[in-house]
């Protein structure tokens, strides 16, 4: 897996999880919650795996997402973006396995509930 691909993967998995999360809460009930988990736990696995493959060595990875407007998505690795990331993923999933724990009884707002966690940590992993 390129470096490229990686970072854009951690960035948005909680994205991807989101809409899904919302999707099937009605169907799964009260287990959808636990799945909420995964996104934030894998954004801090592969955080935790780029920081320990590039050795902590300041970098920028430019991903090009409109090519022909020139319009690319660039982002700076470096130790405070690794620790800042870290933080926002391990908060994300404990206020997740918090709410998981606290709320037992899912309804219709509760797959609103946990795409909006995820929404807001994308945002501030972004």
């Amino acid at each position: 897996m390129t470096l490229d691909f990686q970072v854009l993967l951690t960035i948005i998995a909680p994205l991807i999880g989101a809409p899904l999360l919302f999707l099937i809460v009605n169907k799964f009930g009260a287990k959808a919650g636990w799945l909420s988990l995964l996104f934030p736990l894998f954004s801090a696995l592969s955080l935790i795996n780029l920081g320990s493959t590039s050795h902590w060595v300041s970098q920028t990875v430019l991903i090009e997402w409109v090519p022909s407007l020139n319009i690319h998505l660039s982002f700076l690795l470096d130790g405070v973006s690794y620790m800042f990331g870290l933080i926002v993923s391990i908060m994300g999933f404990l206020v997740c396995f918090y709410a998981v724990t606290y709320l037992h009884e899912p309804n219709r707002e509760s797959g609103r509930f946990y795409a909006y966690l995820l929404l807001f940590m994308t945002a501030m992993l972004g």
